[in-house]
């Protein structure tokens, strides 16, 4: 069988150019151990590391890391210290402003025991007057309750007396009527006289 035979170089740091590869063929640095092709913009492209620059950008990336390591090691210590330093100084201002608070509260307390006492004092003397006012009226009304109370006794009793004077005089209207009419009844001829015949 024919093996495949790709387009190569033994020279150190020589790629292909366009002109030399067509699109998607491949050309070898047997030199620097790397692979070239031509895209699809017809530029040459690297599409392989040398394994020796592999073990070299392993290398740096495993010292970085080391180095990135310690930054950080040292930086969270640093951030560490700079964080207790802010609780700290938080602490200290919260207690600080914590007596603070508590002193302007405890002010704010005593000026409002002061205002509800003197509120309960004056309305105490409020209603003290209050209640000699309104005993006073009720005591007005009563006299004058009372007096109208003997004065309408007083116009009951004499409207009564007038009407049981009426009364009696009506009552003995009646009996003389009645007599009158029982002396007719007893004597039938003084009733026709009074009628007349039939």
């Amino acid at each position: 069988m024919k093996s495949i035979q790709f387009k190569r170089t033994n020279k150190a740091g020589v790629k292909p150019t366009p002109e030399q590869l067509k699109q998607g063929e491949i050309c070898i640095n047997l030199k620097d151990h790397v692979i070239y092709t031509k895209d699809k913009d017809n530029q040459i492209i690297q599409i392989s590391g040398s394994p020796e620059e592999i073990a070299r950008l392993e290398q740096l990336i495993s010292s970085n890391k080391t180095e990135l390591a310690q930054a950080i090691l040292s930086q969270g210590t640093t951030i560490n210290q700079k964080i207790d330093d802010i609780k700290t100084a938080t602490d200290a201002t919260i207690a600080s402003n914590k007596t603070a608070i508590e002193s302007a509260l405890q002010e704010s307390k005593n000026e409002i025991d002061e205002v509800i006492t003197n509120n309960r004092e004056y309305a105490e003397q409020q209603l003290v007057t209050a209640k000699k006012e309104l005993a006073s009226q009720i005591n007005d009304n009563k006299d004058d309750a009372d007096s109208k109370i003997i004065l309408l006794t007083g116009t009951v009793e004499s409207n009564q007396q007038s009407i049981i004077s009426k009364v009696d005089k009506v009552d003995q209207n009646l009996q003389t009527q009645i007599n009158t009419l029982k002396e007719k009844v007893d004597n039938p001829l003084d009733l026709i006289m009074d009628f007349g015949t039939f």
